[in-house]
């Protein structure tokens, strides 16, 4: 899957840059792109918590990406988001309407427990969290040992993820006095 997710995210962001921005392809081209993939260990957890692998849903990203595909800039919005496979308004709305109140009420954490319990784990395990961070520690600690642009782009759990790497990179004392002075240049 680790392959297969990255030709899809490769093809999907390619798409992305064609349909917006053309002028932009040909760096994104010569880019190197390297994916920070945990969802090996994400999936063994899962896998261990319900008895069965999770759903593999990359024909559901295949699906939603051929109809973005046809979509032109113009007609790319959230009423057209919103009509992909996948998409779940009630799901999201109940999350911004009641969050705040759950949350108050000691709800929350259940919630997110049954919900995305791969994320509640993310938190509470130190193991678990620390190697799904090393994913992206190793490789963007080798990125900025070196003088080429970085760009860092994470979707849900993985920008939390991301967020606690840069974190981590500019706080923790076992990086402080590494030998880059820099800063990632687009997250």
């Amino acid at each position: 899957p680790k392959s297969a997710l990255k030709a899809f995210w490769i093809e999907a962001l390619r798409h992305g840059l064609e349909r917006d921005h053309p002028s932009r392809v040909g760096a994104f081209d010569n880019a190197k792109i390297e994916l920070a993939y945990y969802g090996d260990i994400s999936n063994a957890f899962l896998s261990r918590r319900w008895g069965h692998a999770p759903h593999d849903d990359l024909v559901d990203r295949r699906v939603s990406l051929e109809n973005l595909k046809r979509l032109r800039k113009t007609q790319f919005n959230k009423s057209s988001y919103r009509r992909l496979p996948g998409y779940n308004p009630w799901m999201e709305g109940l999350a911004d309407a009641f969050s705040g109140p759950l949350n108050y009420i000691g709800l929350s954490e259940p919630l997110i427990e049954r919900i995305a319990p791969d994320m509640r784990e993310y938190w509470d395990s130190c193991i678990y969290g620390s190697s799904i961070r090393a994913r992206l520690t190793e490789p963007l600690v080798k990125a900025l040992k070196t003088d080429v642009e970085i760009c860092v782009i994470g979707h849900s759990m993985g920008s939390i993820v991301a967020f606690d790497v840069l974190w981590k990179l500019s706080h923790m004392s076992e990086y402080r006095d590494k030998p880059w002075n820099r800063k990632i240049d687009l997250w």
